[in-house]
C-alpha cells in the first residue's frame, strides 16, 4: 500500500479571514456567470444580449487566463536562456545561511521545479544569489 510522505507529515490549517473579500476570485466569478447562464431565459430579446454579453465576458477571461500562463512559460525560457549563458564563467554567491561567499566555475544548469539553477562542483545555486560574473 502506498503512503504519502505528506500524509505522515501532518496537517496545516490555514487560518480563515474574519474580514469578508472586497472582490471576486476567478473561482467565484465563473460559477456565477455559469449561474446566471443557467437561469436565461433565451426567448426573451433582454436575455439574449446579456446571454452574448457574458459569453464575451466568459471569453476574454479565458484569454486572459492563457495570455498569463504563456507570459509565466515565456518568462521560464527567458531565466533558463540566461543561465545557460553563466556556464564556463566564474561566479560569487552568497547564499543565505553560508557565512562566506560561494565561489566557482559553473559546470552546467539544472532546471529544478520550472527554475534553473547554477551548478558549480557539486552544488546548485539559485541565480538570484549571484552578486559577481566573471
Amino acid at each position: 500500500m502506498y503512503t504519502s510522505r505528506a500524509a505522515s507529515v501532518g496537517t496545516y490549517t490555514v487560518p480563515q479571514e474574519n474580514t469578508p473579500r472586497k472582490t471576486l476570485g476567478k473561482d467565484e466569478f465563473l460559477m456565477l456567470l455559469v449561474t446566471q447562464m443557467r437561469n436565461l431565459d433565451i426567448g426573451e430579446g433582454s436575455s439574449n444580449q446579456e446571454f452574448v454579453a457574458q459569453m464575451a465576458q466568459f471569453t476574454l477571461l479565458e484569454e486572459v487566463q492563457n495570455l498569463g500562463c504563456s507570459l509565466q512559460e515565456l518568462m521560464c525560457r527567458q531565466l533558463i536562456a540566461e543561465a545557460g549563458s553563466f556556464v564556463g564563467k566564474e561566479i560569487e554567491a552568497w547564499i543565505p545561511g553560508y557565512d562566506m561567499p560561494v565561489e566557482g566555475r559553473v559546470d552546467s544548469v539544472e532546471v529544478i521545479g520550472g527554475l534553473p539553477y547554477l551548478v558549480v562542483g557539486d552544488m546548485r545555486i539559485n541565480m538570484a544569489y549571484v552578486t559577481r560574473i566573471s
